[in-house]
């Protein structure tokens, strides 16, 4: 089978995987919310967050770094990995052990020790999961990724109806890990086994250092900003910012991980072949901006019909700050593109210096933005530190590949920003009085002109893709 028709039909396999994984935690979400009290999920919450932070102790990246590692080299750079990751991995086994005795009430010690045996166990066997992105078994992948999660899915509920309370949660999150780990042991072509070379370790050790440093400036982006917005602007404040906060990174999860799945053993693949790998970079930018694009344009112009009919109107306060979020969502997704382009290539001094401005620029600008535009100014905030992220990688990107960024972001701005004019200067003309009708109509409208002016002003790039994927699978 050939690259192409492999990504095409792993494209189709993640996508479709993911959608029903969607559909079925928002039901067994609700069904367990239902079932459970909320101080079961705060007490897993806690427990699960202890042992996540100290886990960052091993963020050295070795997954993307064994993607990436030449076959050649695999055996000793690979296994070298393997090894190190092991020893971290005992070291931090070790290190949550001590916090769980002194950090963990008694009754709970038991389930936080389930939920650390299981997540070492996940971390340490990285290597299997690791194999299978870097031989493009996209439909294993595919498979791992939803039989693993249903599983958890479906025992947790069954242990929630039986009364067992928050062990339902704690064996939701171990029976993920293990089936992830049988599978990918199940699935794996081959096994690279520990070994150790002060040469590779060097080599692990100059490609990890930026990833462990991505990691700890990650953790800070994801609860700085929240932290300070509680803390300036109360309780209620800091729900609304959360679900909007939340609703901008929903593309990301359902649609933008799945690109990026995809592609990021192809800039592995591809590393030494410049015009492949941006041919690779641009097309999959190209589709995900637009698609991307098009759902926060239909998002934004309709978002207090959405927010109103879906989370009732106590919620109606997050609307201005979803709007302002929409460009942390639509630049979000192509930094992760972007960062993967380098961690596959092998590259990842540019992402951890793009973490660090990412939340030097977030810290800087977020208190003086709050005191001047309150809930606002903390979107604010984290818009200008995304697009500074973004500018600083692309900055880097002519090095190893040549991003068509006109191609990948003008033509799909402009028809955006020409619509929004549009519908902000005739939404009053067709105003249904129900709430959902006027939510589908205004919906449908929009994203019919948005798919209207993205095909009329780029018939050529598409007829040509439609074209590629045809021979593909001819």
């Amino acid at each position: 089978m050939s690259i192409r028709k492999q990504v095409i039909e792993g494209f189709g396999w993640n996508f479709a995987a993911s959608q029903v994984l969607l559909v079925a935690r928002f039901f067994v979400g609700i069904a367990l919310a239902r079932i459970l009290m909320p101080k079961d999920f705060g007490k897993f919450a806690y427990m699960n967050s202890i042992i996540t932070m100290l886990f960052i102790l091993r963020g050295f990246g070795f997954d993307s770094y064994i993607v990436q590692c030449d076959k050649d080299k695999l055996k000793v750079f690979g296994g070298t990995a393997v090894f190190l990751n092991g020893v971290l991995c005992i070291a931090v086994f070790l290190i949550a052990l001590a916090v769980g005795i002194f950090g963990v009430e008694r009754e709970f010690f038991l389930m936080f020790l389930v939920l650390l045996a299981f997540q070492t166990g996940e971390n340490l066997l990285f290597v299997y999961h690791s194999l299978i992105q870097k031989e493009l078994l996209y439909k294993k992948m595919a498979s791992l990724n939803f039989l693993s999660s249903l599983l958890s899915m479906v025992v947790a509920v069954f242990l929630a109806l039986r009364g067992f309370g928050i062990w339902s949660l704690i064996w939701m999150a171990a029976v993920r890990s293990a089936t992830s780990v049988l599978l990918s042991i199940m699935y794996s072509p081959y096994y690279t086994k520990p070994v150790f070379s002060a040469k590779a370790a060097k080599d692990a050790w100059n490609y990890g250092k930026y990833n462990m440093l991505a990691a700890f400036t990650g953790v800070s982006f994801s609860h700085a900003d929240n932290i300070i917005v509680e803390r300036s602007l109360g309780t209620a404040a800091i729900g609304f910012y959360s679900r909007a906060y939340s609703l901008s990174r929903i593309f990301n999860q359902v649609v933008g991980s799945v690109v990026v799945r995809i592609a990021g053993p192809l800039f592995s693949r591809f590393k030494y072949q410049r015009d492949r790998l941006s041919r690779i970079y641009n097309d999959f930018s190209i589709i995900m901006f637009r698609v991307n694009l098009g759902f926060y344009l239909v998002l934004c112009c309709v978002a207090h019909d959405f927010i109103e009919l879906v989370y009732t109107a106590k919620w109606l306060p997050a609307v201005p700050a979803i709007r302002m979020f929409s460009i942390f969502a639509i630049v979000n997704p192509l930094v992760g593109m972007t960062r993967r382009t380098f961690l596959n290539t092998g590259i990842s001094k540019p992402v951890g210096i793009a973490q660090i401005v990412l939340v030097a620029i977030l810290l800087v600008t977020l208190i003086p933005l709050i005191k001047l535009f309150g809930l606002l100014g903390a979107a604010i905030a984290v818009n200008i530190s995304i697009v500074a992220c973004f500018v600083f990688m692309a900055s880097f990107l002519n090095k190893i590949l040549d991003a068509d960024f006109k191609q990948i972001l003008i033509k799909p701005v402009f028809v955006a920003l020409l619509i929004a004019l549009i519908y902000l200067s005739t939404n009053q003309i067709f105003l249904p009085e129900r709430t959902w009708l006027r939510l589908i109509t205004h919906s449908a409208i929009i994203g019919g002109l948005y798919i209207g002016g993205i095909m009329l002003m780029e018939r050529a790039y598409f007829v040509s893709l439609i074209k590629e994927i045809r021979r593909a699978n001819a």
